[in-house]
């Protein structure tokens, strides 16, 4: 867990936008698209029943997918396709994945349309803007 939390802060410094102090998440997330989805594209199941939903964060420099199953099964998502101007999706963390595979800089996901989220797992995956 102490390693898991560590590389996710450590990722997060590292980030662009975090070079402003003073813009905080929620800053970030007001200036950029948010996109809502359940296992289909732009269809959130919103229901008391629902035990999944997934997120894309959108801004001009990198996208981020996120990705929530508390469901006991598997659970196959679509993904979003990204820009032309971008690189493929990179799996940064996948919670179902043994130490140390479960989070790192990014495992390229090239020509994929579909993620298999393990049950009760969080997937993130990143797309970059090509230089």
């Amino acid at each position: 867990m102490h390693r898991f939390v560590k590389e996710l802060l450590d990722y997060r410094r590292r980030l662009p936008e975090r070079a402003d102090l003073q813009l905080s998440l929620t800053d970030v997330l007001t200036l950029s698209r948010v996109h809502w989805h359940g296992k289909e594209l732009n269809a959130p199941d919103w229901s008391d029943h629902s035990h999944s939903i997934a997120f894309t964060i959108a801004t001009q420099e990198r996208w981020f997918h996120l990705i929530f199953n508390a469901y006991w099964e598997p659970i196959k998502f679509e993904l979003p396709k990204v820009p032309i101007t971008f690189s493929p999706w990179k799996r940064m963390i996948d919670t179902d994945l043994p130490s140390p595979d479960d989070i790192g800089p990014g495992v390229a996901l090239d020509d994929i349309t579909t993620y298999q989220a393990q049950p009760r797992s969080i997937i993130t995956l990143r797309a970059e803007r090509l230089p």
